[in-house]
């Protein structure tokens, strides 16, 4: 279905009866009264030009067999598309497209007539749902590549018209005229097809590749920006029709993140996303790493039509060029930049989140004086329940002349700053008897949190049933870190420890060194201007903590025939996505580690959750007093706003850990982050009084 005008993300409502419109008109139709069958939903974006699968595959027919009602259906619709609009709530929708996998490929039935379909439209526009309103540097080869692409046929699909290779060497500039172009319409003497012509250009470009590769030890390693929603598909599609040996490909989040490609056992080359490990865009970039090389081209795409290619080929291949070159620029003076202060290789790692962790390992970490536990699954499991997210709350909604303050690098300071949990935990069954000031570890605790006209700002959080993070008053029980009780007590609640594990307390922190240095380095970039290192350092820094609390839920990618896929769909609770690749052949996207009684259970060999958890409970009592002040109106994470200006001995613009002016505001109107329906729950379950409830919300 395309969109005339197109929608965007927030508009739930409207995106989901245009999904069940499609699936009254085509699905429903061809699915036999009982059977097995899922749905996934596709977006072609505007701004960004990307196509995204929304969440998780939609079970059209429930256990027993039986097709699902369309309340149930249209729920699971409206809670897929809640999560998607925010992050792309104001991203034009071009074009909706549902993928429906059965078990059966026969077609039962016929479409509904039109005014059918309208009838059965009426019910569901009734339904009433929550929606959204509104290493060191090597001597040997790097190379650097872009595709172009056009849209042509009846199916109005891109394809590539010309791709763009480039040697990188480290101690070399990188130059225009060694970029290597691949262009369709060089081929148009012996080819007349432009569909030939255009595998015929990536044919060639894989060719040079391989002939490059095959010289090398280890493998060779291409870098395109944005491999991960555009050149890969292209690329994958044609790897897997042409070449003879294994492919694989490393997906997280509908990107590709690799593409690696197998000759015998040994991996020859691979396809990577700079994106991953340099954010922005090329024009950015390289203003920032390699100003020399100028401005990254333009040309109008729109008006690039199979007509014009040959008229236009000088334009076309000036503007790969640049591209090409500019993300060679950028790639070397980051590698070197990277390497020559830090003494890692950004191509050992995947993401600048999987480079900070094997940074702080190979140069911070020392393991006998700091000695970071792996928990086993029963361990895991209690802790992660203790992991919350940072706080975000409205408390007035609406106000004049406010001061919007940010705390630099919130996350690395705490981690810093404070005593981490360490070595092997005991579990303690009975704690009631000790107090809470005695302990050091993760706690299940009876909590009373104060009902004063007073105590406006509750501190501790709570996590509902959907996974919900609330912030209540009243009575409740939940696993906490230890330290994070103590202050709780300390501002008013009282705190009933009940049972736990008790961990030793290290000596200062693991992260102190690996902070301070990459700080120094930031700080370095920030008076440099230099804007893309000042990320690096940014996400190096702030990436690790989440490394240690990775879910052992994880994204499995794989290439497999028609026959695996049919078991997947019916097999795996969270199927998120299937891309046709060629006939019998299919990329597969799903959620695996789901069950963590099963025998197929794994755990991350890094998740050290306690980690994870300490650091954002000690984030969240850093921000507190500034959020419990009468003059405070919003947080969130580790900003607030209020409404006069902070003292000046808490403000820096670079210092970690003190507080920094973002923005002074005229006037503002913020929703609360959770729907009135959200405060009923909480009245039910008598967590906190009604008044109280829809305070806050």
């Amino acid at each position: 279905m395309t969109f005339k005008p197109p929608p965007l993300g927030n508009e739930v409502r409207l995106l989901s009866l245009a999904v069940v419109h499609m699936l009254y008109l085509f699905a429903y139709p061809s699915l036999p009264s009982s059977g097995y069958a899922k749905f996934t939903i596709g977006f072609d974006l505007e701004n960004p030009d990307v196509t995204v699968t929304v969440g998780h595959a939609i079970r059209l027919y429930g256990d027993d067999g039986k097709l699902l009602p369309i309340s149930t259906v249209y729920g699971d619709i409206v809670s897929t598309l809640n999560e998607f609009a925010k992050k792309y709530e104001e991203s034009s929708i071009v074009r909706l497209t549902l993928r429906v996998y059965t078990v059966e490929n026969k077609v039962v039935g016929a479409a509904p007539s039109g005014e059918g379909v309208e009838k059965l439209l009426e019910e569901v526009i009734r339904m009433d749902f929550p929606q959204n309103e509104s290493k060191p540097i090597r001597a040997d080869e790097i190379r650097h590549a872009d595709l172009e692409t056009l849209i042509t046929g009846e199916e109005n699909t891109h394809k590539p018209y010309a791709a763009g290779l480039m040697l990188v060497l480290p101690k070399e500039p990188v130059k225009y005229n060694r970029v290597e172009t691949y262009f369709s319409e060089d081929y148009n003497i012996t080819i007349n097809s432009f569909d030939e012509r255009s595998s015929k250009v990536l044919e060639d470009f894989v060719s040079r590749i391989e002939h490059i590769a095959k010289g090398f030890r280890p493998a060779l390693t291409i870098y395109f920006h944005n491999l991960g929603r555009f050149d890969g598909l292209f690329l994958l599609k044609h790897l897997t029709s042409n070449w003879k040996g294994e492919v694989r490909t490393i997906m997280r989040n509908n990107r590709i993140y690799e593409i690696s490609v197998k000759s015998g056992k040994r991996v020859l080359f691979r396809f990577r996303d700079s994106l991953n490990m340099l954010r922005g865009t090329l024009d950015s970039l390289s203003k920032n790493l390699c100003p020399e090389l100028g401005h990254k081209g333009f040309v109008d795409h729109k008006k690039v039509t199979l007509q014009n290619l040959e008229s236009m080929r000088e334009e076309l291949i000036d503007y790969l060029r640049k591209d090409v070159l500019l993300l060679g620029g950028v790639m070397q003076k980051a590698q070197k930049r990277i390497w020559d202060q830090l003494e890692v290789d950004i191509e050992k790692k995947l993401s600048l989140s999987a480079l900070a962790l094997y940074l702080f390992r190979q140069k911070f970490y020392e393991p006998d004086k700091w000695p970071i536990y792996i928990p086993n699954p029963n361990e895991d499991r209690f802790l992660r329940e203790g992991y919350y997210g940072g706080h975000v709350d409205t408390y007035i909604p609406v106000g004049e002349k406010l001061h919007y303050y940010d705390v630099n690098s919130l996350y690395p300071f705490v981690m810093k700053e404070n005593i981490m949990p360490t070595g092997r935990p005991v579990w303690h069954g009975d704690l009631r008897e000790r107090d809470i000031d005695s302990l050091f570890g993760f706690i299940r605790a009876y909590v009373i949190c104060p009902r004063t006209k007073n105590f406006k700002r509750p501190f501790l959080p709570y996590r509902m049933e959907d996974r919900t993070l609330v912030f209540p008053t009243g009575k409740f029980v939940g696993v906490y870190f230890s330290e994070e009780l103590k202050y709780a007590k300390k501002i008013g609640y009282t705190v009933v420890p009940m049972s736990g594990y008790l961990f030793e307390k290290g000596e200062g922190s693991p992260f102190k060194d690996f902070v301070s240095s990459l700080s120094e380095k930031r700080k370095e970039a920030k008076k440099e201007g230099n804007v893309a290192m000042d990320y690096v350092y940014k996400i190096l820094m702030n990436s690790l903590y989440g490394r240690f609390g990775i879910n052992p839920e994880s994204t499995t990618t794989e290439i497999c025939d028609d026959a695996r896929l049919r078991v997947l769909v019916q097999t795996c609770e969270k199927f998120i996505y299937s891309e046709p690749l060629r006939q019998n052949l299919n990329l597969v996207a799903y959620i695996k580690n789901t069950n963590p009684t099963s025998g197929e259970w794994r755990y991350k060999k890094n998740a050290a959750v306690q980690l994870s958890a300490a650091i954002t409970a000690y984030a969240r009592i850093y921000l507190y007093p500034y959020i419990s002040r009468e003059d405070a109106y919003y947080t969130d994470t580790d900003s607030v706003v209020v409404k006069h200006p902070l003292p000046c001995d808490v403000l820096s613009p670079f210092e970690i850990g003190k507080l920094k002016l973002e923005d002074e505001i005229e006037k503002a109107r913020k929703q609360a982050p959770q729907r009135v329906d959200r405060a009923a729950r909480l009245v039910k379950k008598e967590m906190v009084p009604k008044r109280e409830a829809r305070r806050r919300y």
